[in-house]
């Protein structure tokens, strides 16, 4: 019996005869590849950090109806508070919703990535290992250990504004020109530090000598960047006012930040500096260095304004461009990441898109047919190894946090700190928990409120920026509130928090604890006052409070 001729084709020629099949399975692909990459953060290995605990709270207060900054202090900008927010309102209040939704975001923004680069006309297969590739530096175990990191949420907005800026490239206009501007502005609320994409637009485009620069209609069409931008932003200062917590958001989300990184630094420091020791210091220069043997080439191919190959090659002028945009994107989030003096790991998640589009200009250099075989298979083998050696390291990374920090099991409920376990039993529901630290985490877990908008201790401690009117308020909520419990949780956090027990404290000071916090005299007063140790894990103590007739 003879076969048909679609008989005869094997199941890859199948899949390309069927585009759209074989682009949802890729899409498939790539979202289950995010899933993968996200467990080794999944709440049921370990307790969930400090950052993610203090956001999660907050958040869990405006879910709840509560207002932001006012009865939940913190000095983020609002934008990750309405994500966990919604992901309560979706989820259900609890570590699992915030891993979810951290998961949603990836994969919308993965789809979004790969859908730039198959419009940039990338190879398909450069497009596909260009992707897979972002999702190994957005979800790095040597960059993020745990979900709810700012920087993950802002890379959805920080890609739109590639999309938005490659879609402009190609049929300029007034539309595409305003989504850079609010996409810039969108990312902005979720971390300051994320706009180098749209910073760099404009200039990029002068240096390539891009057409759309001399056009009668660029000052039009920058007119309009900038006012998505500030649509964005008004957008949310108009919710803020409407709530009368401008000027509250206004302080806690820049003044805060600039006077506490200060005073723990003792002295400003230099961008130069802090960038020195984050990258000598941290394992962010290793992500790089693994990513940079496919971004240099692709650097190194828009310095040299050529392109030569066979099949949907880029125009070249959008290419270069677009090439040349991503260089300067890198070089302006590497300086804002090193910009307030102080630069976490996780920090080094927002280059994540620039390097992704060097990358496939790199590989789609690397891999184009020459006439020089010998050559091709060298450039081949270049590649193939880069590529494996950021699979290896991704691998490695993941076998450590789940081999040897991890404390539970994959799949099963949310851990929770020992002392949210103790407060939660011996508590109920409707009594308030006070936690002198930086463990809001021990709030949102055993799911006890606060008794005062400053659920955790850094904004009280900065002399001359914190106000001896806020320590009033605080021990007045603390009187009015009257929480059952006390977590003094300071050892566990380091040696910026003064510990409430006064033998301990003096021990803490001996021992190079910071000894130039504000006047904290009346908080110490009112635990000495009320409160009595009940339990202590040795980093972790509980006084009970008693109070009399009111």
């Amino acid at each position: 019996m003879q076969l048909t001729n679609s008989a005869r084709l094997k199941a890859p020629e199948r899949l390309r005869s069927h585009p759209a099949v074989l682009e949802t399975l890729v899409t498939f692909g790539l979202i289950a590849l995010v899933v993968v990459a996200s467990l080794p953060m999944a709440p049921s290995l370990r307790p969930i950090g400090r950052d993610n605990g203090i956001q999660s709270y907050t958040a869990e207060v405006l879910a709840e109806g509560g207002t932001l900054y006012r009865d939940a202090w913190d000095n983020k900008l609002p934008g990750v508070y309405l994500i966990n927010a919604l992901a309560f309102r979706l989820f259900g209040t609890d570590a699992w919703a915030i891993w979810t939704i951290d998961v949603l975001f990836l994969c919308v923004t993965v789809v979004l990535v790969y859908r730039l680069l198959r419009l940039a006309h990338f190879e398909d297969w450069i497009a596909r290992i260009a992707t897979a590739l972002f999702v190994l530096l957005a979800r790095h175990p040597l960059m993020l250990h745990d979900a709810n990191f700012t920087e993950s949420f802002a890379l959805l907005p920080q890609v739109f504004v590639f999309l938005a800026g490659w879609r402009f490239l190609r049929r300029p206009g007034m539309g595409w020109a305003l989504a850079i501007g609010l996409s810039a502005s969108l990312a902005f609320l979720l971390k300051q530090t994320t706009v180098g994409g749209a910073l760099a637009f404009i200039p990029a485009l002068v240096l390539v000598r891009h057409p759309v620069v001399r056009s009668p209609l660029r000052w039009k069409w920058l007119g309009a960047i900038v006012a998505g931008g500030l649509l964005g932003l008004g957008i949310m200062a108009g919710y803020l006012a409407a709530n009368d917590i401008l000027a509250l958001a206004l302080h806690a989300s820049v003044a805060m930040p600039v006077a506490f990184h200060e005073w723990v630094s003792a002295q400003p420091v230099s961008l130069i500096s802090t960038l020195s020791r984050s990258l000598t210091r941290s394992v962010a220069p290793v992500v790089f260095l693994l990513a940079g043997g496919l971004t240099v080439p692709g650097l190194l191919a828009v310095i040299a304004r050529r392109r030569r190959g066979k099949g949907r090659a880029l125009p070249s002028r959008e290419w270069v461009a677009l090439g040349g945009w991503a260089a300067l994107t890198i070089a302006l989030d590497l300086a804002l990441v090193n910009i307030t003096g102080r630069a976490y790991a996780h920090y080094y998640v927002t280059l994540a898109p620039g390097l992704t589009v060097l990358a496939a200009i790199g590989l789609q250099r690397l891999l184009e047919p020459r006439a020089n075989r010998r050559s091709l298979h060298r450039r081949q083998r270049w590649a193939i190894g880069v590529i494996a050696l950021n699979v290896l390291v991704f691998c490695v990374g993941v076998l450590v946090e789940i081999g040897y920090t991890a404390t539970g099991t994959l799949w099963g409920p949310a851990q929770e700190h020992p002392a949210a376990r103790y407060v939660e039993q011996h508590t109920r529901p409707e009594e308030t928990v006070f936690v002198w630290g930086a463990s809001s985490d021990i709030n949102f877990e055993a799911q006890r409120h606060s008794p005062t908008q400053y659920h955790y201790a850094y904004p009280l401690l900065v002399p001359g920026h914190t106000m001896p009117q806020q320590i009033a308020e605080l021990v007045s909520d603390l009187r009015a509130n009257r929480p059952a419990l006390i977590v003094d949780t300071t050892v566990e956090d380091g040696d910026r928090i003064p510990p409430l027990d006064q033998e301990t404290r003096a021990q803490w000071l001996a021992s190079g604890g910071r000894a130039d916090t504000t006047d904290l005299t009346p908080v110490f007063a009112f635990v000495e006052q009320h409160c009595a140790e009940e339990w202590s894990s040795g980093e972790v103590t509980i006084y009970r409070c008693v109070y009399g007739e009111p």
